[in-house]
């Protein structure tokens, strides 16, 4: 909850901003008849195009003059300056990666400025300060929610998503600010604290100055890079490399030359972009250089939208996923203490977006196997090979509550089982064919996904790795493991390694519930404050506006 900060004087250029019409206490109670009309229909409005119709928050409106019997809120108080504090935010809410004319700001400013010209308030201009007080109004809502818990609701535009939106009671909180706070002070605090959300404001700033500059040179398709060219296409890739911040202007060498310093602007900017970082300007890597300094504004305006839905306080310390780098960090005080690389779902079978807890690890676990992959994977390979369960050490469970029931595969008759209809579960036992590894990382959650060890390490070696069912295949398995659990319960690295060698499935309860953190972060700032930028594997950049 946002503290209201309290403001003990009004200057006097603040209340001669607006005028102050008539009698006060008549005109409040003229506009108040006027807002109580209209929100006799506010509470239905559920409009999209807020900039051009409607309502945007209309219940959050009717609610909140409800609770203040219909009087203005903004209009006639004696405290006009906060309509200015409003109108700034709005003004300036590109700076967060919005849209300024989403939260009425045309509206609002004609409305605003109609008022200052008033001398005389008739029948129709009470009409119109009444719109304007609750345009105000829904515009803080607006604004405060988007601010706070994201503007686009990947809840319901992507099945993947399973972290549910930040909730925050905005009427509560404008009715204290009204009273006691400053607007702006207090919709700026609705803000993430992240330190990449702070990065990438910075860079969205510096990004619109190059695309107000003319942005930077698309370079020749078919252009050679190496230390025997001296052409224009050297000089455009110095250029577009100066722009983004991956060349040094003063670093003294020659700008028509492809040496070694522009050689390690080149790995810089594949270190950016999550690439091969041999300093070659392959067509992977010109495809990259050749994205527009607009698309780029478009990518950093919607993962600032993204960090808005991260947790306000996602622990002193916690497990943090980011499925579009393939990366795990332990996070502890700010500070990572551990990085990795992760396997993470095909774009069929997609890793979810999702914060829970950790609570528990599995040492030499099963594997229950989910029913999808039974029924499209392994029941025809248990057809077309009778000993395929033998071999992989899988076996048959009726039931899926504990203590199981096992179920000999020759008395099945398999021939006649449909894959949809299979009234049993396929286990596979701990051992080194076993998909899982050695270690899992449970979070109970409805979508039944955890992190875990791989026998196929080989994998990590790839750049791109969505490769898994949709678990989170891990790199360093124990070395997390050991992270997680304090020595002093007695759970060293050899006490790990001691127990798995024993290759009997052990319960490993964490003495406090880990957090997790699973995003899917298309780009963000570094702890550097250096823009970072990954491919869109899921295709969840299409989805913004």
């Amino acid at each position: 909850m946002i503290k209201p900060i309290v403001i003990f004087s009004i200057t006097v250029a603040a209340l001669l901003l607006f005028p102050m019409a008539v009698s006060a206490d008549r005109l409040d109670d003229e506009i108040r008849q006027s807002i109580q009309l209209k929100m006799v229909t506010a509470s239905g409005y559920a409009v999209k195009d807020c900039s051009q119709n409607g309502l945007c928050q209309g219940p959050m409106v009717s609610r909140f003059y409800k609770g203040r019997d219909f009087y203005p809120a903004w209009i006639n108080t004696p405290r006009p300056a906060q309509i200015e504090s409003l109108l700034r935010v709005i003004r300036n809410a590109d700076q967060e990666g919005l849209r300024p004319r989403e939260y009425h700001l045309e509206k609002l400013e004609k409305g605003v400025d109609d008022w200052r010209r008033m001398t005389k308030i008739n029948e129709q201009d009470i009409d119109s300060l009444a719109t304007l007080d609750v345009l105000l109004t829904d515009a803080f809502f607006r604004l405060g929610l988007h601010l706070y818990a994201g503007c686009l609701d990947y809840g319901s535009l992507s099945p993947e998503w399973g972290v549910p939106r930040k909730r925050i009671d905005v009427v509560k909180i404008l009715e204290d600010t009204l009273k006691y706070s400053d607007v702006e002070i207090v919709l700026k605090g609705f803000a993430p604290r992240h330190h990449s959300y702070a990065g990438l404001r910075a860079v969205l700033r510096r990004y619109r100055q190059i695309a107000a500059a003319g942005g930077w040179p698309i370079l020749p398709a078919k252009a050679a890079f190496n230390k025997e060219q001296k052409d224009m296409p050297v000089m455009m890739l110095y250029e577009r490399l100066l722009a983004s911040g991956d060349m040094d202007p003063y670093d003294g060498h020659v700008s028509h030359v492809f040496d070694d310093v522009m050689k390690e602007g080149v790995q810089k900017f594949q270190r950016r972009h999550g690439l091969n970082v041999d300093g070659s300007v392959g067509a992977e890597t010109l495809k990259h250089l050749n994205v527009s300094v607009e698309d780029v504004i478009r990518r950093i305006e919607l993962n600032m939208d993204r960090i808005r839905w991260f947790a306000d306080d996602p622990g002193e310390r916690y497990v943090f996923v980011n499925i579009a780098d393939y990366s795990l960090e332990m996070i502890d005080r700010q500070q990572s203490v551990l990085d990795m690389r992760i396997v993470a779902g095909t774009d069929k079978n997609r890793s979810y977006v999702l914060s829970d807890k950790i609570i528990y690890l599995e040492l030499n676990p099963f594997w229950n196997i989910p029913e999808s992959i039974t029924e499209k994977e392994m029941l025809p390979k248990i057809k077309e090979n009778p000993q395929f369960l033998n071999a992989k050490k899988i076996k048959v469970i009726k039931g899926w509550s504990e203590p199981s029931v096992e179920v000999r595969p020759d008395e099945i008759d398999w021939t006649a089982v449909r894959g949809n209809k299979f009234p049993y579960r396929l286990r596979q036992e701990p051992g080194p064919k076993n998909p899982l590894g050695r270690i899992k990382f449970v979070f109970p959650n409805k979508y039944d996904v955890y992190l875990h060890d791989t026998t196929e390490k080989h994998l990590f070696n790839r750049k791109k790795r969505t490769l898994s069912h949709g678990c989170i295949r891990i790199e360093k398995p124990l070395d997390l493991a050991v992270l997680l659990l304090p020595p002093d319960r007695g759970w060293t690295r050899q006490k790990f390694q001691d127990d798995i060698r024993k290759g009997k499935r052990v319960i490993v309860r964490l003495p406090e519930a880990a957090p997790v953190h699973i995003v899917y972060w298309t780009a963000w700032a570094d702890r550097d404050g250096v823009l970072q930028i990954r491919d869109d594997v899921y295709g969840l950049d299409k989805l913004w506006p």
